[in-house]
């Protein structure tokens, strides 16, 4: 059999040209974002700056090969949505923060650490990081998240849970003395610090929780991890996931 010249070369070509392009079908993953915004993680839609975690994920994205779809859905129902398969990737995920959800998940090694803190008015801090510290008191926190050292207490009444939507709601709050304290991402209450040291400035107080930031989805979704890995670990080394949250501070 005889090959020709130009055969050879289209059969090269069309080689280099499979070699580089990306998947012809490249698997998507709706990502939950809260539509009330959650600054510095997240912004409203329309906003100048998109927030943290939507150019987190769309740096690992573009790293794993993957699509997304960013999907703005109230605070309240982001957790149902996940659970009942209308989202794939919650950011911002930790096991022991989700161990009593219904759902079987799997979870991303972790891109950056999260602390939570008591905040305080002012001249009104207390000592002390957990619930028994604080009997009697009414906590101000954020509505769907998981308080390690407070949640039995706040079963059990002895502590009572105030929900917001988001930390600049908790900030405000405080500030309008609707609860002697909140618990907050220190991250937040940095940034709001930052932006109007009046009105959102708090005293900080202990370090409620510090754990480890991850993504999650769900256990059918698992053969996604390796390559979501390895982009997070490229943009832990390369200094971009440390350059997107100083972007914010």
């Amino acid at each position: 059999m005889t090959i020709s010249v130009s055969g050879i070369m289209r059969c090269v070509l069309t080689l280099v040209a499979l070699a580089t392009a990306g998947p012809l079908h490249a698997e998507t993953f709706r990502v939950g974002i809260f539509a009330s915004g959650d600054r510095p993680f997240s912004f409203p839609p329309g906003s100048p700056q998109p927030g943290i975690y939507p150019e987190l994920i769309h740096a690992i994205a573009r790293e794993s090969g993957f699509k997304i779809e960013l999907v703005y859905v109230p605070a309240a129902r982001l957790l149902r949505m996940f659970e009942i398969g209308e989202l794939d990737i919650e950011i911002g995920a930790n096991p022991a923060w989700r161990k009593n959800s219904p759902m079987k998940s799997v979870y991303s090694d972790s891109y950056a650490t999260a602390y939570e803190i008591l905040c305080f008015r002012p001249g009104e801090a207390k000592p002390g990081n957990h619930a028994r510290d604080f009997p009697g008191y009414d906590i101000g926190v954020q509505a769907g998240y998981w308080y390690p050292n407070f949640e039995q207490a706040f079963a059990e009444g002895k502590v009572k849970r105030r929900d917001t939507n988001n930390a600049e709601q908790l900030l405000k709050m405080l500030h309008a003395k609707r609860f002697p304290a909140i618990i907050v991402s220190k991250y937040a209450a940095d940034f709001y610090r930052k932006e109007d040291p009046v009105h959102y400035n708090c005293e900080q107080g202990a370090i409620t929780d510090q754990a480890q930031e991850m993504l999650r989805l769900p256990a059918t979704r698992a053969n996604a991890l390796p390559r979501l890995n390895a982009a997070i670990a490229k943009l832990k080394k390369n200094g971009e996931i440390n350059a997107i949250y100083a972007r914010y501070r």
